[in-house]
């Protein structure tokens, strides 16, 4: 399906700088209730995320604008395409704006989408900095978040070193002493709960997590 009409025309016109972002903003909210789904229209084609959902050709050059639309309008139902445009799963380039998007949605269910898909994003360079820097700002959120799933996880899998890592940055932003949190980072840092090689990444810091543990245990 094609976008609409009227989309249409104000992307056209944000491109050509005759309309600034907040008034492209407000002029989509104007479209009304099918406003979500003509960014959709515009921003994928081919079926939903995971199932066949893809970036629209067509309108490429408009991709990162569309994907800060859905986090502009705040309509819930566009977290899990904001989740898929971050996935390494899908061939979208705008993982930083997905994230940012997300935060701007806000709800525990955008924070949620955030935390569980870090491990699996194919964000790096500046769109990894921008993901990550969105997780840092939710930091006291996102933290308990990814406690639970590292948990949860970790009894039938190894660790992936980008959650270890993304675990002691949150701790050394929150100064959180929770025991639970605590207690996953000693596991990790003693390697009694396992983290896994991955090369296209980082590896675990086991350096910098036992002085953090060392530092909150003694706060």
């Amino acid at each position: 399906m094609k976008p609409d009409r009227p989309l249409e025309r104000l992307l056209r016109k944000h491109e050509d700088e005759d309309l600034g972002w907040d008034d492209l903003v407000v002029a989509v909210r104007d479209l009304g209730t099918d406003a979500f789904e003509a960014v959709i229209r515009a921003l994928s084609v081919g079926g939903e995320p995971h199932e066949g959902a893809r970036p629209n050709p067509k309108w490429a050059a408009h991709e990162e604008t569309l994907v800060r639309l859905l986090g502009a309008l705040g309509d819930p139902r566009a977290i899990p395409w904001l989740e898929f445009v971050l996935h390494a799963a899908s061939r979208f380039g705008s993982e930083g704006a997905a994230a940012e998007a997300l935060q701007g949605i806000g709800t525990d269910e955008a924070v949620q989408a955030l935390v569980n898909t870090w491990p699996d994003t194919s964000a790096w360079g500046d769109d990894g900095t921008d993901y990550e820097a969105v997780l840092v700002e939710l930091a006291p959120r996102a933290l308990p978040m990814l406690v639970e799933r590292i948990v949860e996880e970790a009894e039938y899998s190894p660790v992936h070193p980008r959650d270890a890592n993304l675990l002691v940055r949150l701790l050394d932003v929150t100064r959180d002493a929770d025991p639970t949190a605590l207690a996953l980072l000693e596991r990790l840092a003693a390697g009694r709960t396992e983290v896994r090689e991955d090369a296209s990444c980082p590896r675990f810091d086991v350096g910098k997590a036992e002085a953090l543990l060392e530092e909150l245990r003694g706060a």
